[in-house]
């Protein structure tokens, strides 16, 4: 008896069926192999990756990181009134002078916004006498009871770093009583009394201090 197995023949391929079918199993496991092999590399890396990760303290950046928080580094700048004397009488002038300290950053634009009484001091616009730290004052004026003083740096200016005369201005005593000039300022506010520079483009000012005066 011939013991020769019967072997069935694809007639679009001509490829025998179970030849065929042995190859085909034999390429589906190499493919399931390497999809097994590339999971548990895989798992493995991000395994590393969470050890990695937990070795580092709360609050403790890696080797590696940058922190970006802002308020990393402390800025005091500060501005300040002052006349020659406390005590003045009706008629005379009363020189006031605003002073800055940028705490050693470069400073590009200051905006300076002041209050008084009117029924007791008087101004006008060319009561200002600009600094010389700044080399534009494109706002300098008075109206109402409030003194707008604004300076900026050039085009081509480095913008300005330490303590000097922004501006002064010279009121006049109108009546007797205590007068004072104060400085509009809100911590963090960039729409009233500020200074701004590159590096701290929000507003760089921590500490005013206003002015009292006694009319006699």
């Amino acid at each position: 008896m011939d013991q020769t197995p019967n072997i069935l023949i694809n007639p679009e391929t001509a490829i025998p069926i179970g030849i065929k079918k042995r190859f085909n199993l034999k390429y589906l496991f190499i493919i399931l192999g390497a999809v097994v092999l590339i999971e548990i590399i895989i798992g493995v890396w991000v395994f590393l990756q969470k050890n990695s990760s937990a070795g580092t303290a709360p609050g403790q950046l890696a080797e590696n990181q940058v922190s970006t928080q802002p308020g990393d580094k402390s800025v005091n700048a500060k501005l300040s009134l002052s006349s020659v004397k406390n005590e003045f009488k009706v008629g005379e002038v009363i020189p006031v002078t605003i002073s800055i300290d940028t705490d050693s950053q470069v400073v590009d634009g200051v905006d300076v916004v002041l209050n008084f009484d009117p029924a007791a001091l008087e101004a006008s616009s060319a009561s200002i006498t600009t600094g010389t730290i700044f080399p534009e004052y494109p706002v300098a004026k008075v109206e109402k009871g409030i003194v707008r003083i604004t300076a900026i740096t050039s085009l081509a200016g480095v913008g300005y770093s330490g303590s000097g005369i922004f501006a002064t201005i010279n009121f006049k005593a109108k009546q007797k009583g205590q007068a004072k000039v104060t400085v509009d300022f809100t911590k963090g506010s960039t729409t009233d009394t500020n200074i701004v520079g590159t590096e701290f483009p929000d507003d760089m000012l921590s500490e005013v201090k206003d002015l009292e005066v006694n009319i006699k």
